[in-house]
């Protein structure tokens, strides 16, 4: 009862809240060294509450990357190494659809190895174009439409003090991926940098949240649109001159982590004016501005390569 479970969200602070999350994805709460380090974290679970999200994560070895976008949901799917067309979106020869069809995400994992397969290169680039700008594209005489996201995994090099060394971070990209046109398609990037290689001495062991029940749950808040509600009614900004990727990308991280961070308030239009005012300084400071700051890096990148 998914409901019932939301309601139960009410009896917690937003800090007790994200430490139930962490929990749930396997680590000690108190690990982390400030809430700014556990909300880069739950960034990671953006993907699997909003459709067609798109995002890259570029970080340190061991920070978790694969076990939690490989374990948290069975609705993931990762792919490694080389990517045939059949693997990814369709298969001729068995008339099977791909993970692209039929799950919530397709993660490459590791994807400064992966290659996709010479013959069919091109046909998978222009798909894949047209596919992350609005979640359906044609493949030979087929249209292909889904609510799956992609998230490209990787890691980068980082000087002593943890830090990339420098800011050309889709260098470490495949091809296909590294034009501007192709990399403004991504909604958000997580700098994976600001997590702390994982210890044995982070693991959890106590109470959480099931993980099949959680998987389900992550599942169900893709289908609710009540954190573009939100959204709409708390930001504005001037729509005649705001580059239409840049707020649609903002407006989609912003609305998947207040379904994350939020469940129970469906509407501001329920608060009263204090906690309004309360809820106000929480939206922007865990879902706006990480939001936009994750937009920022893809903008970023996308000036570095033209």
């Amino acid at each position: 009862n998914f409901d019932n479970f939301i309601d139960l969200r009410t009896s917690l602070t937003t800090d007790e809240w994200i430490d139930v999350l962490i929990a749930t994805l396997g680590y000690i709460p108190e690990s982390f060294p400030s809430v700014d380090v556990k909300l880069a974290m739950l960034m990671r679970l953006i993907p699997y509450v909003e459709a067609n999200l798109n995002f890259i994560e570029l970080g340190p070895k061991s920070s978790g990357k694969s076990h939690v976008y490989s374990n948290l949901s069975k609705y993931t799917k990762m792919i490694s190494g080389k990517c045939t067309r059949a693997q990814l979106i369709y298969n001729y020869s068995t008339k099977d659809a791909g993970p692209l069809q039929n799950h919530d995400v397709v993660v490459f994992d590791e994807v400064s190895s992966l290659s996709f397969e010479s013959r069919g290169k091109d046909d998978i680039e222009s798909f894949l174009k047209t596919y992350l700008e609005n979640g359906r594209a044609d493949l030979a005489k087929t249209t292909i439409e889904s609510t799956c996201g992609m998230g490209l995994v990787g890691n980068i090099e980082l000087t002593a003090e943890m830090v990339p060394v420098d800011d050309n971070f889709q260098r470490v990209l495949p091809d296909i991926f590294r034009s501007s046109a192709m990399m403004d398609r991504f909604h958000l990037f997580i700098p994976g940098w600001r997590l702390p290689k994982i210890m044995e001495g982070q693991l959890y062991n106590g109470w959480a949240i099931d993980a099949e029940f959680f998987s389900e749950y992550l599942h169900y808040l893709r289908t609710q649109t009540y954190g573009h509600t939100i959204f709409d009614e708390l930001v504005t900004y001037d729509r005649r001159n705001s580059y239409i990727r840049h707020s649609n990308a903002v407006r989609r991280v912003a609305s998947a982590l207040c379904k994350l961070l939020f469940p129970h308030l469906r509407s501001v239009n329920e608060l009263a004016p204090d906690d309004l005012s309360a809820f106000k300084a929480l939206y922007g400071r865990y879902c706006l501005t990480p939001a936009i700051e994750g937009r920022t890096y893809i903008y970023n990148q996308c000036k570095t390569i033209d």
